[in-house]
């Protein structure tokens, strides 16, 4: 199982120089990928200029873009910047498309409409990778798709190569993974797609201050049931980072990403020493 590690872009006051050091260190430390995310975060923070600049300071790492899907998103821009990230990385970015809810993808429509709006601009996607004039040979960079629920399932089998969970609990992840697979497995998909969790972690004296006040901006800015959902998957010491990680490779994830509560990067040596054997594999 990889580990990975999410830049601290959600935080205030983190900027393009904060997210070099971490993307730096996380490399240095064999961290497997850095995740930037625009979910979260009150403050504009572009998360694909985040990506650009992981890749740019970096030479092994894989960089993973997680993206929330709006109204606006259009499938040829975002082809665009995947192919660019991904010629950029030589092949180290993973693109990310991530619905922020499960019954109602977009503001005023229904899960049905939702859906059939995700599904043409993801078919959208896969045409406008091979029309970009920059897709490797091999094709386009993997997808994964973000999210819960039903609608996100039927997503990931139709035309992702992975899912995420949001940061939460081992035991929803193995839950939401379920109809995940089953989907896999009804759309006739070789193989599973690969899965991600996340966890937010607090390891330093201060840590568990600042992760109260990061669980309050998600309340603020994603709502209640998210910063629960948060809350309840959160590892506040060294053992609890280790239980969660376990938790999670026996409930079926290829990939872990952590969520750090403060821009502190001395968090990411303390995670590194945490667990040495998958950070270093």
């Amino acid at each position: 199982m990889r580990i990975g590690i999410y830049l601290p872009t959600i935080i205030p006051g983190v900027g393009a120089r904060d997210a070099r050091r971490w993307a730096r260190r996380a490399e240095e430390l064999g961290f497997a990928t850095v995740a930037v995310t625009d979910r979260g975060a009150d403050e504009p923070f572009e998360p694909l200029a985040s990506a650009y600049t992981a890749l740019a300071v970096t030479r092994r790492i894989g960089v993973f873009g997680d993206v929330t899907f709006s109204p606006t998103w259009t499938a040829e821009l975002s082809a665009l910047h995947t192919a660019s990230l991904d010629r950029a990385g030589g092949g180290r970015y993973t693109a990310g498309v991530t619905f922020a809810d499960p019954l109602a993808i977009v503001d005023g429509l229904d899960a049905t409409d939702s859906y059939w709006m995700a599904d043409a601009q993801l078919a959208e996607l896969h045409r406008a990778d091979r029309s970009t004039g920059v897709v490797p040979a091999a094709g386009p960079p993997p997808l994964v798709i973000g999210g819960r629920g039903g609608i996100v399932a039927e997503l990931v089998a139709r035309h992702a190569d992975g899912w995420l969970m949001r940061a939460g609990s081992p035991e929803a992840f193995a839950t939401e993974l379920t109809p995940v697979r089953d989907a896999w497995a009804t759309a006739g998909r070789v193989g599973r797609p690969v899965a991600t969790a996340a966890f937010g972690f607090a390891l330093g004296d201060l840590a568990a201050s600042a992760a109260e006040v990061l669980h309050d901006r998600l309340r603020a800015t994603q709502g209640a049931e998210v910063a629960a959902a948060v809350v309840a998957g959160s590892a506040a010491d060294e053992a609890a980072v280790r239980e969660r990680v376990a938790a999670f490779a026996a409930a079926g994830a290829d990939q872990v990403l952590a969520v750090p509560s403060t821009p502190d990067i001395t968090e990411l040596d303390r995670l590194a020493a945490v667990l040495p054997r998958l950070v270093h594999a």
